[in-house]
């Protein structure tokens, strides 16, 4: 309501449409409403094609800021419906489309999915730089509305998440939340998404019990403002299972993620990508809790929804195949586990580049792959670069004191002891002051310890 008595924006004087075409225009309108209704209630599936139908019909009309309109709405119903690679040709369309007409609020509603779908859904980091760049000149240019600025900070957050730069996204959200409370106050439900991302920044730098208190919040919000089967309940909930997982509450986290799974399929298809990666995130629990042949029933399944759905070379294959990976470690199917972590990890180099600090966990993969096989010489180099992709970083601890785990026992058998000392000392420091969440990989070190007198 406040934007209708704000001075219209300086357009590029576009000419009204004729007379005769203002029934089709407010007709196709119309049209594009229901696309965003479709796509708010979460049924992406039926969005895309309405939005698809509705370009139809806008096309012929070749009045600007109605195609503007049209397109930006098709490329939102792409995002959703997780075609990043078509969404992002048909974002940059909708902005130049925006742009001649002089529509701002649509370039950077644009400008913004960019940054989001390339920085975060695809972790191009550099382009996403340069979307970031724009976005922040039409933000300007609209004279800095805190609302839309703390959307840039969120989203920008987000990729900072994704280039695992947590403490930078820490930053962000938290201003972001500032400026939010300021304009909505402290129980809106717009604070969600910033919450929810709070939450996914403090539990992926190892602040797990404040993670835990913003991602039960950020869940109870969507729950109230869409109901408990709304797909926005999703995302906060998959984060809030994970805070379950790393206090060691598997039966809590896959009971989440499952019902995470159920919201998704029921409002977007069985096929979306995004049911393959809550899928993973099961199979990641299944394994820790001990039930391998479910986790690699599961493992499969997610492979073949993301694989299929968002291609062979997608950041969100890699950590799938890496899920899947463990899974076949632990069966002691070593030749297929290897497979998995060697092609996680050459996507991962490929695609976020080869000091990206997630190569760590394909690489610690590969490493316990050659210690499995009583190859400790071989698991020395994947298990020294991991580490040192991850020492310096906002990482997570036990990630961190898992590979200096690995390396030491690589060391040890290549008689290296002191220095294997010096790493089993401090993976199992890192341990203990992760709490309940080092617990697991704590047995395994000092059950190791044990057998290993130093």
């Amino acid at each position: 309501i406040d934007g209708c008595s704000d001075p219209p924006a300086p357009g590029l004087g576009v000419a009204p449409p004729p007379a005769d075409q203002l029934a089709a225009i407010d007709e196709a309108r119309g049209a594009l409403a229901a696309v965003r209704s479709l796509r708010s209630a979460g049924k992406s599936k039926d969005a895309l094609a309405r939005a698809r139908e509705a370009i139809d019909r806008v096309t012929p009309l070749a009045y600007p800021p109605l195609q503007a309109e049209a397109q930006l709405a098709l490329a939102q119903a792409l995002v959703a419906s997780g075609d990043d690679e078509a969404a992002i040709v048909n974002l940059a369309d909708a902005v130049g489309a925006a742009l001649r007409v002089g529509d701002d609020a649509r370039v950077l509603d644009g400008l913004l999915l960019l940054l989001e779908v390339s920085g975060w859904k695809l972790a191009r980091d550099k382009e996403a730089a340069s979307w970031a760049a724009l976005a922040r000149g039409a933000l300007a240019r609209a004279g800095d509305p805190p609302r839309d600025e703390a959307r840039l900070l969120v989203i920008q957050a987000s990729v900072d998440i994704a280039a695992a730069r947590n403490s930078e996204a820490a930053t962000r959200l938290e201003r972001a939340l500032t400026l939010l409370t300021a304009v909505h106050g402290p129980d809106s439900p717009r604070l969600g998404n910033a919450i929810n991302a709070l939450g996914g920044a403090y539990l992926r730098s190892g602040r797990y019990a404040e993670a835990e208190a913003l991602l039960v919040r950020a869940t109870a919000m969507a729950e109230a403002a869409g109901g408990p089967n709304h797909p926005d309940v999703v995302t906060p909930l998959n984060n809030l299972a994970l805070s379950h997982e790393r206090q060691g509450r598997y039966a809590d986290a896959i009971a989440a993620l499952r019902r995470a799974r159920t919201i998704l399929a029921d409002n977007s298809g069985p096929d979306h990508p995004n049911v393959g990666i809550v899928q993973q995130n099961i199979a990641g629990m299944l394994r820790l809790q001990g039930d391998l042949v479910a986790a690699r029933g599961e493992a499969e399944g997610a492979v073949a929804i993301v694989e299929a759905k968002l291609g062979p070379e997608h950041p969100a294959l890699a950590g799938v195949l890496s899920v899947r990976g463990e899974v076949l470690l632990d069966l002691g199917e070593l030749t297929a586990a290897r497979a998995d972590f060697q092609r996680a990890d050459a996507m991962r180099s490929k695609l976020l580049g080869p000091e990206h600090p997630t190569r760590a966990l394909s690489l610690l993969g590969l490493g316990r792959v050659a210690l499995a096989e009583d190859q400790p010489a071989a698991a020395l180099a994947p298990l020294e670069l991991g580490l040192k992709l991850l020492v310096g970083g906002d990482s997570d601890p036990v990630d961190l004191a898992q590979l200096r785990f690995e390396l030491a026992r690589a060391l040890w058998a290549t008689d290296d002891r002191p220095r294997a000392a010096t790493l089993l000392s401090e993976s199992r420091a890192g341990l203990v002051a992760a709490g309940v969440t080092g617990e697991r990989t704590l047995k395994t070190v000092d059950a190791w310890l044990a057998a290993h007198p130093t």
